[in-house]
């Protein structure tokens, strides 16, 4: 069970660091390349945590919220290339790369309460 807290602590500060970067962007401010970074680094590091665990055997409610997690990572990519490439960042893929990954946090921390 312990991995799983890890991953979901990982993926709750990340998206904080998402909501940020959200919030930013409604404001057009600039977001700072060490915010999208620290997104990314923290949710790829909760991601990889939970895939760990799953690989060894867990199923259920973890394994679906891997498969969301993993959609919200491509996504993730794909908006960090658009940043970098310093283009704007359309307003619907942020809204829908954020509704996939709460959604598979969710179902983590679902997964996780019914494990106790």
């Amino acid at each position: 069970m312990a991995p799983f807290i890890v991953s979901l602590c990982f993926l709750g500060v990340a998206a904080l660091g998402g909501l940020t970067m959200a919030v930013l962007r409604l404001t057009d401010v600039s977001i700072p390349l060490w915010l999208a970074l620290g997104h990314g680094l923290l949710a790829m590091t909760g991601a990889e945590i939970l895939i760990v665990a799953v690989a060894e055997g867990a199923t259920g409610l973890p394994l679906a919220a891997m498969i969301f997690l993993i959609g919200a990572a491509l996504v993730g990519f794909f908006l960090f290339t658009a940043y970098l490439q310093k283009k704007e960042l359309p307003f619907a893929v942020i809204v829908g790369h954020a509704i996939v990954a709460v959604t598979g946090f969710v179902i983590l921390a679902v997964g996780v309460s019914r494990m106790r």
